[in-house]
Order: C-alpha cells, then sequence, then structure tokens
C-alpha cells in the first residue's frame, strides 16, 4: 500500500483554501497517512464525507471515515489547486488509476474511475443494479424525487432534455438499448404498458397543448426524415399483418369514432384528396400496392367489391326515401350528391323526417 507521508489537519486544509485564489483540487482522504479516497471538489467539498459519512451510499467509504474519525486518524492531502476542471478531473482519474480500488487489490474505496461526469467501475455499475432489482422502491421513490425536482425547476428540466437530446444523437445506440430493454419489460409485464399508457393518456387529456405540440414535431421530423416513415410504415404493416386481431380492434375503435364524429372522416378525405394532388407520387406508388395486394389475395377483391355493393345499395334505399318524402311534403330542398357517403344520406333523411 502507497503511504503519503505529509497528510494535514482539517485546520490546516481550511487555511490552504482560504489562502488559495483558485477554484477547483484534488483531493485525498487518508486513515493513518494511507489514502483510501480521492476527490476532485472546490469549496468545503472534502469535508462533506464526514457530514455524509451515515448515508450508506458507499458503505466501504462510510465504514473508514467512521473508522478514522472514532480513532482520531482520519487525515486529508491536497495533491494540486487549479482553475481549469478538466485538469482536475484529468489528475482525479490519475491518481484514482494511480492507488488503485479496494476490490481490484489497491486501496481506495471510490465507487467511480473519477474524471468528468460519473464513470462507475464494473463492480459499481453491477451493484447498482443489483440493488435496484432487490429494491424496486428505491427506483420509484429516485424516479418520484428526480421528477419533482425537475418540475420545481423548469430551467433545470430544459437543461436535462436538451443534455438527453445531445446524448442520444451523440450514441444512437443508447437510444436502441433503452427501446429494446422497454419493449422486453413491456412484453414481460403488460400491465406495466397498461398503466403507462393511462398515464399518458391522462397527460395528453389534462394538456392538450402537450398532444398537440407533439403532433406539430412528429410531422416535421417525418417531414425531413422521409426514411424514418417508412420505416415505421413498413414496421406497422408488419404488426398489422402478424397480429390480425390488432387489426380487428383497431378497425372497431376507428368506425366508433366516425360514427360519434363524421367531420373526422370528411377532413381525413379532405386531407387525403389535398396530399394526393399536391403528391402525384404518392397517389401513383398507392394505386401499384392495392394492385399488388389484390394480386397476392384475390378474396379482398371479392369482399371489397360485395361490400361496395351493399353500400350502394344502402345509399340508393335511401335516397330514394328521401325522393318520396320530398314529393310528399313538397318541399323545395335540394338533394346531397350521389357521390355523397352514405352517413350524409342517412343525417339528411333524418333532418327530412325531424322537419316532416
Amino acid at each position: 500500500m502507497i503511504r503519503i507521508k505529509n497528510t494535514i489537519s482539517k485546520r490546516s486544509v481550511n487555511a490552504l483554501l482560504r489562502k488559495s485564489s483558485k477554484k477547483y483540487y484534488v483531493y485525498a482522504l487518508c486513515y493513518n497517512k494511507f489514502p483510501f479516497y480521492i476527490g476532485k471538489g472546490c469549496g468545503a467539498r472534502i469535508f462533506s464525507h464526514e457530514r455524509f459519512s451515515r448515508a450508506r451510499f458507499n458503505d466501504f467509504k462510510e465504514k473508514q471515515v467512521n473508522k478514522a474519525i472514532e480513532e482520531n486518524k482520519l487525515g486529508y492531502f491536497i495533491f494540486i489547486f487549479t482553475n481549469e476542471e478538466s485538469k482536475a478531473f484529468e489528475l482525479e482519474k490519475k491518481y484514482i488509476d494511480r492507488y488503485g480500488f479496494v476490490w481490484e487489490g489497491g486501496q481506495l474505496c471510490n465507487l467511480s474511475c473519477g474524471g468528468e461526469g460519473y464513470a462507475p467501475s464494473n463492480w459499481t455499475k453491477e451493484k447498482h443494479k443489483q440493488t435496484l432489482k432487490d429494491n424496486p422502491e428505491i427506483m420509484k421513490e429516485a424516479s418520484r424525487k428526480r421528477l419533482k425536482t425537475l418540475k420545481d425547476n423548469p430551467e433545470l428540466k430544459l437543461k436535462a432534455t436538451e443534455t438527453l437530446k445531445k446524448t442520444y444523437q451523440d450514441n444512437p445506440e443508447i437510444m436502441e438499448q433503452i427501446s429494446k430493454t422497454l419493449k422486453q419489460t413491456y412484453k414481460e409485464n403488460p400491465e406495466i404498458l397498461k398503466n403507462t399508457s393511462k398515464k399518458i393518456r391522462k397527460v395528453f387529456k389534462d394538456n392538450p397543448e402537450i398532444m398537440k405540440t407533439i403532433h406539430t414535431k412528429r410531422k416535421k421530423t417525418l417531414k425531413e426524415n422521409p426514411r424514418i416513415m417508412k420505416n415505421i410504415h413498413e414496421k406497422r404493416i408488419e404488426t398489422l399483418k402478424n397480429n390480425p386481431q390488432i387489426v380487428k380492434k383497431a378497425t372497431e375503435k376507428y368506425r366508433k369514432t366516425i360514427e360519434s364524429n363524421p367531420n373526422i372522416l370528411i377532413d381525413s378525405q379532405k386531407n387525403r384528396r389535398k396530399t394526393y394532388n399536391d403528391n402525384p407520387e404518392i397517389m401513383q406508388n398507392a394505386i401499384k400496392k392495392y394492385k399488388q395486394t389484390l394480386k397476392n389475395d384475390p378474396s379482398i377483391k371479392i369482399r371489397t367489391v360485395k361490400a361496395f355493393h351493399e353500400t350502394m345499395k344502402k345509399k340508393k334505399s335511401i335516397m330514394n326515401k328521401c325522393k318520396e318524402l320530398i314529393k310528399q311534403n313538397s318541399m323545395n330542398i335540394m338533394l346531397p350528391s350521389g357521390r355523397d357517403s352514405v352517413k350524409v344520406w342517412n343525417s339528411f333523411y333524418e333532418g327530412l323526417l325531424n322537419e316532416g
């Protein structure tokens, strides 16, 4: 074990801190002149380990600090003062590497390798994972506190969001790994997915402006990156192909929505027509795909034709009823267009009945 001969007392450290005009320093906590913790700090950071020696975050360090205080053998050493934080981080890493970790045959109780940010060792990562796995309430409480902190500090929230965006942009594999983990979690625990979806819906319901902002950003992203749109479309088709029950459920939900809000269908048709008019190549691609689909599955054509004839039959029946009512009551009313949907003719017929 490496020993530091010239360790100093708390009083001497205070004197050095007051005397130094430089902001950052790299320090060591020592037990009987043997360093057991290396850190980088500013201000009174060097003494914070004594205040939090009962926090139980780092068992190695806390036990050593308590032991050194009880035996009156706690010493300090400051390697360097500097105004460059990057230099302080570099030296912290260098000294941690020099003295080594306890569990690797060294003498330090540090949990991380030092340097800018928090760079945990493999042992720390494994321990952290196991702790969270064994105590899910710790994770829950930490998440709750983090959300509250971000809610109370909008500036901090903005900074955290920007940092995350940059991290994901620079390291797309991180985002991919998170997505895989989430998918696996939701697959193994469908109730988590259900609860998450429920919470998200509530947030959107209470804050419609959030939903609007997300839609706007999504449209912009898809417009700027057609490849993403293509991938989403292909994945959706694959999912629907492998899960016919999802198609059935989505169709039923869409029908109910249209029944309660017929304007949605009208707006959707208008938007589709506008898209096709502005982008004729999209229309051509859609026709090609539809023809290919009919070729691969002729039963679709039979069902489509059958559904079309049934719809036309219903429309014709309603049209005849409307004409009879107008004739009986001698009304001077203009009929809807023959191209209008059954819904439009139904609404028109109900209106005639109410007037009659």
